[in-house]
C-alpha cells in the first residue's frame, strides 16, 4: 500500500496566512523525508477553508522545496480553467518536478464556484471532457489540432515538453457516468467516503466498463494497482480518544461542506468557517470517511482497504481547526507508529 498525504492551504485557529504557508511546506518536507508517496493538494475558492484557488503555483513551489516525494493536483477543477493554460501549467510543473507530477481531476460542484468560474455552467461536462482530452494531448508532447465539444483550437504545441511521457491521470468517481469515463479513457479512480461494500461495488463497475472498452488485462491490472482514497485519520492512545477526536475534526469539515454547498447570493455562505457544529454519529458511520484508533487499529483499518481495492490512501491528521503543533505531532506518530507496519511500494 502507498501512502500519500493530503492537504489544504487554510487559515488556522490563531495564525496569520504565513503561519499557515509554513506549516504546508512542513508537511511536504516531513512527507518527502519520510518516505511518503505522495502530495496532494485540494483546489478550492472564495472560502478560508481552502484558499488554494490556484493548485500550480502551490505546487511548483513545493517542486522546488521537495526531491522524493510525488506532488499532485488532487483534484483540478478542470471546468473553471482554460485549459490550454492549464495544460501548460502541468507541463511546467511536470518539468520542475522531474517527473514526480501526479494529475488529478474532477468536475466541481460548489454552486458559488460554478457560477463564477465556469465559463458556461450548462456545458460543464463538455467542457471537463475537452480539458481531459487536451491534458492528454499536450503530454504526448507533439503539436496537435483540437475540436473538441467546447473548445476548437488551431494546430498549437505547448511547451516545455514533457518530462514524463503519458503520465497517469487520476479521477474522483461520483456517478455511474464518471465511472464508465474513467475506465474508457483510462483515468485512475479516486473514491469517496462511502462504506467498503459500495467501494467494491464501484470498481467492479470501472472493471466491467473498461473491459467492455477492449482495456487489455495487464494495463487494467496496473490502473486498478493505483486506485487511491482520501481519508481523514485520527490516532489516539485508545479508540475512545480517536473517535471524540475524530468526531470533533470531521464536525468542523461538514460543517465547512453545508456552507460551501449553499446557493448563490445566500447570506449564510461564509468566507471565514471557524465554527465547529456538533456532529454525533455511531462508529460504522464514522468508519466510512474516517480512519481512526490505536496505531494498530490504522494498520488494520488500512489493510482492510487494501483488500476492497483501494491501494493508494492519502491521508490528513489536522483540520483547519488543528493547532499547528498538535498536527505535526500527530503526522509524526504515524510515520512513527504506523508507516514502519504498512507494506509501502517503493515511491515510484
Amino acid at each position: 500500500m502507498r501512502i500519500g498525504l493530503a492537504n489544504i492551504y487554510s487559515l488556522r485557529p490563531g495564525a496569520n496566512w504565513r503561519e499557515s504557508w509554513e506549516h504546508l511546506v512542513w508537511q511536504v518536507q516531513f512527507g518527502d523525508r519520510h518516505g511518503f508517496a505522495t502530495f496532494w493538494l485540494t483546489e478550492h475558492h472564495f472560502t478560508e477553508y481552502g484558499a488554494t484557488g490556484s493548485p500550480s503555483v502551490v505546487l511548483a513551489n513545493l517542486a522546488a522545496l521537495t526531491h522524493r516525494i510525488r506532488l499532485g493536483y488532487g483534484v483540478a477543477l478542470l471546468p473553471f480553467h482554460h485549459p490550454v493554460r492549464l495544460a501548460e501549467e502541468m507541463l511546467l510543473i511536470d518539468q520542475m518536478s522531474q517527473g514526480r507530477l501526479d494529475i488529478g481531476v474532477g468536475r466541481g460542484h460548489a454552486p458559488l464556484e460554478t457560477a463564477v468560474l465556469c465559463p458556461d455552467p450548462e456545458r460543464a461536462v463538455d467542457l471537463f471532457d475537452d480539458a481531459f482530452a487536451l491534458i492528454e494531448l499536450a503530454f504526448q508532447g507533439k503539436p496537435f489540432v483540437f475540436e473538441g465539444k467546447y473548445w476548437r483550437f488551431p494546430e498549437i504545441q505547448l511547451y516545455p515538453l514533457p518530462f514524463q511521457q503519458h503520465p497517469e491521470i487520476y479521477m474522483v468517481m461520483t456517478s455511474p457516468r464518471s465511472i464508465a469515463f474513467a475506465a474508457q479513457h483510462g483515468a485512475i479512480p479516486v473514491m469517496g467516503n462511502r462504506p467498503s461494500e459500495f467501494l467494491r461495488d464501484q470498481l467492479h463497475q470501472y472493471e466491467e466498463a473498461a473491459r467492455a472498452a477492449g482495456v487489455p488485462d495487464d494495463l487494467l491490472a496496473h490502473r486498478l494497482s493505483r486506485v487511491s482514497a482520501a481519508r481523514f485519520v485520527a490516532i489516539g492512545d485508545s479508540r475512545q480518544e480517536a473517535y471524540e477526536t475524530a468526531l470533533r475534526e470531521v464536525a468542523h469539515y461538514r460543517y465547512a461542506h453545508q456552507l460551501y454547498q449553499r446557493p448563490v447570493g445566500d447570506p449564510a455562505f461564509h468566507r471565514e468557517i471557524r465554527e465547529v457544529a456538533p456532529v454525533t454519529a455511531s462508529e460504522d458511520e464514522l468508519m466510512a470517511a474516517v480512519l481512526w484508533g490505536t496505531a494498530d487499529d490504522l494498520v488494520d483499518q488500512l489493510r482492510a482497504l487494501d483488500g476492497v481495492g483501494i491501494h493508494q490512501v492519502s491521508i490528513s491528521l489536522d483540520s483547519p481547526v488543528t493547532p499547528f503543533e498538535e498536527g505535526r505531532r500527530r503526522l509524526e506518530r504515524f510515520a512513527r507508529e504506523v508507516m514502519p507496519a504498512l507494506d509501502r511500494a517503493p515511491v515510484a
